[in-house]
């Protein structure tokens, strides 16, 4: 990230249990990301750990279990990717067709 990311870039990390235990490489990542100007949004489970009060967004699934949690994490990172299509103008093969 160090040699890519720019103020006002975006970070996305997603972590079940809020960046304890192995993720403590994506706590350095969003600190140093808030460090560089760029917004962080953490997508995260169970209390939150961390990433839940570092991230400039925290989505946060309060579910008791990993996989209540990942199923979760699924349908919003579907909607996110969804809305960033939309926000891009469609998918490559949209915007080919719609100049065919």
């Amino acid at each position: 990230m160090r040699g890519l990311l720019r103020p006002g870039d975006v970070l996305l990390v997603c972590s079940v249990h809020g960046g304890t235990g192995f993720s403590t490489d994506l706590v350095r990542a969003v600190e140093f990301a808030n460090g560089a100007g760029a917004s962080t949004i953490s997508l995260v489970g169970f209390d939150g750990g961390a990433l839940h009060s570092l991230s400039t967004v925290s989505i946060l699934v309060p579910a008791p279990s990993t996989p209540q949690v990942e199923a979760v994490h699924l349908v919003v990172e579907h909607l996110l990717m969804a809305m960033v299509k939309q926000a891009l103008g469609g998918t490559l093969e949209e915007r080919l067709a719609s100049h065919a």
